[in-house]
């Protein structure tokens, strides 16, 4: 690979990317419309996107949260640790308990 296509694909200070969130819940508003990040100031952010209406108006906006990517990242890393397992997965004890 040349130093061109690697310059291509480098963070540049006060650019940034959103990407539609394709697992979003139709019908969970905290959920964000897109995820990305931003680089500002040298610094590396997670930003989500929520797409909304303003009720005056009608009109669609975005609204907007950034949040310091590494301190996201850890945060959504140990979520994932602590999703419930669903009672079908879980240990049900011993075989010898069932029926069959």
């Amino acid at each position: 690979m040349n130093d061109d296509s690697q310059k291509r694909f480098e963070e540049r200070d006060m650019t940034g990317a959103l990407f539609a969130n394709e697992y979003k819940d139709e019908h969970d508003h905290k959920q964000p419309s897109a995820r990305g990040t931003v680089m500002i100031g040298g610094k590396k952010y997670h930003v989500a996107a929520w797409t909304r209406f303003n009720t005056m108006t009608g009109k669609k906006y975005l609204s907007l949260k950034f949040e310091d990517y590494e301190t996201w990242a850890k945060e959504r890393e140990a979520a994932r640790g602590q999703k419930p397992v669903p009672a079908s997965v879980k240990d049900v004890g011993d075989d010898e308990d069932l029926p069959f």
